[in-house]
Formats: C-alpha cells, structure tokens, sequence
C-alpha cells in the first residue's frame, strides 16, 4: 500500500484475490488502530515497520 497500488493491484501482484487483499488490510487496520491507507503507512513508517 506504501506503493500507492489499489487493492487489485495488489491482488495481482501478490497472487491473491481482492477479497484476501482487503481482509488483510483490515486486519493491519485493526492492529496499527488506523482507519485508512494512509494512517497506516504514516503509522508503518513512525513504527519502522516499513520503508519507502
């Protein structure tokens, strides 16, 4: 998501459906206590979870 991709972009990159896609951003949602794509790669970033 830091890469700016939709989720069917990300489907296809990964091998996955949209639907698994999405369920695993809402579980990142969930876990970094964020709402959007943005909050979470904010919040990936200031937790070093992630790089860009």
């Amino acid at each position: 998501i830091a890469k700016g991709l939709s989720n069917n972009e990300a489907a296809g990159v990964l091998g996955l459906s949209r639907a698994t896609v999405r369920t695993h951003l809402e579980h990142i949602y969930d876990k970094l206590d964020v709402t959007n794509r943005v909050e979470a790669v904010t919040e990936g970033l200031r937790k070093g979870l992630i790089e860009v």
